[in-house]
């Protein structure tokens, strides 16, 4: 059996309209314990350096399991998501 060490990824975009960055609006919301624990963070965000962009990455457990295959085989392991946020305020007429 060979195994893969790249974790599954999916990337989230956020379009947000009040200002709110990753580290003032999910940061926080995911450093809460009942939180953390509800989407099994298993690595804290990681801001990411992209200029005039607001991305970041986080690790996250998963707790299904394969039902077509047997243990270990039936585990899924950790998934990396990718977060963009993307201030998507109104621009003002001048």
């Amino acid at each position: 059996m060979t195994t893969c060490s790249i974790d599954p990824t999916t990337f989230m975009i956020a379009y947000v309209r009040d200002g709110a960055t990753i580290a003032s609006g999910l940061e926080p919301y995911l450093a809460k314990p009942l939180h953390a624990a509800r989407y099994v963070v298993q690595a804290d965000l990681a801001a990411l350096p992209a200029a005039g962009l607001d991305p970041a990455r986080s690790r996250h457990g998963r707790s299904f399991h394969y039902t077509q295959t047997t243990t270990p085989v039936n585990d899924p392991g950790a998934i990396s998501l990718w977060h963009l946020w993307v201030d998507a305020s109104p621009v003002e007429a001048t």
